[in-house]
């Protein structure tokens, strides 16, 4: 049950941006392995939806057949942003304002596609992104 919980857990924070084939193929391989296992009652209904969502595309694109109830409703969701996320790392833009901005925008973006799945309060995303840009200016 670590494996799966270590490894849904991983692949949710990349949700909002960052979420990859890599991380469906990873949730997969453990499918296949150990089949579904995630621990009894001690997982949030959004995340335990993120999970179920997940099995349900690896069932769909990776040929896993794992039964599962629930996360029908955010399949497409996490589908889409998989394919086409529209922001990434790689900032397109110039000049401080701009950049600024873009950083922003996909903040709120990923702020929200993250709420799907954990309970995170703007204020603490906004905090913890100073924290890592006043530490990396550091380096």
């Amino acid at each position: 049950a670590f494996n799966a919980l270590f490894l849904s857990f991983h692949a949710a924070q990349h949700f909002g941006y960052g979420f990859r084939l890599h991380h469906l193929v990873d949730w997969a391989c453990l499918l296949n392995r150990e089949g579904f296992c995630m621990p009894q009652g001690g997982t949030d209904k959004r995340f335990l939806n993120f999970v179920c969502a997940m099995t349900h595309l690896c069932n769909e694109l990776l040929g896993t057949k794992v039964q599962v109830n629930g996360g029908e409703d955010f399949v497409e969701a996490l589908y889409e942003q998989m394919m086409h996320s529209p922001y990434s790392e790689r900032i397109p833009v110039k000049g401080q304002m701009a950049v600024v901005w873009y950083k922003l925008k996909r903040m709120l973006y990923s702020h929200k596609k993250l709420n799907m799945v954990f309970d995170i309060p703007l204020q603490k995303r906004i905090l913890h992104s100073i924290c890592f840009h006043l530490k990396k200016s550091g380096r």
